[in-house]
């Protein structure tokens, strides 16, 4: 048995991403960002972030569980921490409703989100195809 998808701390993650990007950013990039926080996590520590599944899709590979919490929100009996802190403001834009605790997240996770950022954050979306 798989360990389960960790929707809190995934949702602190992808707010961390949107803080440092001013508060929002295309979908697509967001979920490249966490696919890649979670690759280099599993490279460097054994273990993903997320615990999200991955999935291949035209662009490259995503979080599954994320994707569909950006698309379709979670399910009516579910309490959703990420609709708590993450609006998608359009079909293509999510932003950050306010302030979103870090406290899932340990401070060398918060410093791979912020490398990982540093790094890939000023790519556009169509750019990130060639990572995986």
């Amino acid at each position: 048995m798989y360990p389960r998808f960790k929707q809190a701390r995934t949702t602190q993650l992808a707010c961390e991403f949107l803080r440092l990007a001013g508060g929002r950013m295309s979908y697509m990039k967001l979920i490249k960002l966490l696919y890649l926080v979670d690759r280099r996590s599993l490279l460097e520590q054994g273990v993903p972030v997320t615990y999200d599944r991955y999935v291949s899709m035209s662009h490259g590979p995503v979080l599954s569980e994320t994707l569909d919490l950006i698309n379709y929100g979670s399910g009516p009996s579910e309490e959703s921490c990420w609709e708590t802190h993450v609006d998608e403001d359009s079909r293509y834009e999510v932003s950050l409703k306010g302030d979103c605790p870090v406290d899932e997240l340990s401070d060398a996770e918060l410093d791979l989100a912020r490398a990982v950022y540093a790094e890939f954050g000023k790519m556009v979306p169509r750019c990130f195809r060639w990572v995986g």
